[in-house]
């Protein structure tokens, strides 16, 4: 009310100017938090997978011994290059119209070996454009073109908080189950290398594939994850001016 009030002060070709201005910052703040909520996706995705390289390598509660810190430092150290696929189950939860997603990323181990994070890429299609969702060294950006002429670029650097610092409680909390329902829905799991642990408020159920990769389950999302032999190429974009 108090802007309207102002702008009316002003000519006509200011006022049009002023509320093309408002207009375009409301737009940044809806676009801001989008793009929050996207990273913030990938962010949890990302740290499923690093939860996980722990817990599906111990029969039983994963604890701070000196054992089974050992086993978790040789986890942490032989971590593979990813490819993983996310399925969002509510129509609220879709990234640029898409409840189906794969993140490639590549793990970067600590020198202690004692904590892990992620380097990698997301990329979607909306309509007649491309965003490209990357993660590196501890920053988000999102790098923007046409979807047929990527040389054409916009790229921010988004300031988001990561999950990576919980990884580890995490961990000391992932206990191997017989069973579990997410949802009023049992998960299936046909080796029966189940688990389950928690991060953020949310519980995830963690099925093993052998040595080709894992099923994380939760209520909102069902992560596929694939082993890679080869590393994933993540570069680091050239921010626009």
């Amino acid at each position: 009310m108090y802007v309207e009030n102002v702008i009316s002060l002003y000519p006509t070709e200011l006022n049009v100017r002023a509320f093309v201005l408002i207009n375009q910052l409301t737009r940044c703040r809806h676009s801001m938090r989008f793009f929050q909520r996207v990273t913030a996706a990938l962010s949890v995705t990302l740290w499923v997978f690093a939860a996980a390289v722990t817990a599906l390598g111990e029969p039983q509660t994963v604890g701070v011994s000196p054992s089974n810190q050992h086993q978790q430092q040789n986890s942490l150290a032989g971590a593979p290059p990813l490819k993983i696929h996310v399925t969002l189950k509510r129509k609220s939860m879709k990234i640029h119209g898409q409840s189906e997603f794969d993140v490639f990323a590549n793990p970067v181990v600590s020198t202690d070996k004692e904590s892990v994070l992620y380097n990698g890429y997301a990329t979607f299609v909306e309509e007649d454009t491309q965003f490209k969702y990357v993660l590196l060294d501890g920053a988000f950006y999102v790098v923007e073109s046409p979807a047929k002429d990527s040389s054409k670029q916009t790229v921010r650097c988004l300031s988001v908080a990561m999950p990576f610092d919980s990884i580890l409680p995490a961990l000391n909390e992932a206990t191997r189950i017989p069973s579990v329902s997410l949802g009023g829905e049992t998960v299936e799991c046909s080796s029966g290398d189940l688990f389950k642990t928690s991060f953020g408020g949310t519980s995830f159920a963690l099925c093993a594939s052998g040595g080709d990769g894992f099923t994380a389950f939760s209520s909102d999302m069902i992560i596929d994850v694939e082993y890679l032999d080869k590393p994933v190429s993540v570069s680091k974009p050239q921010l626009s001016d």
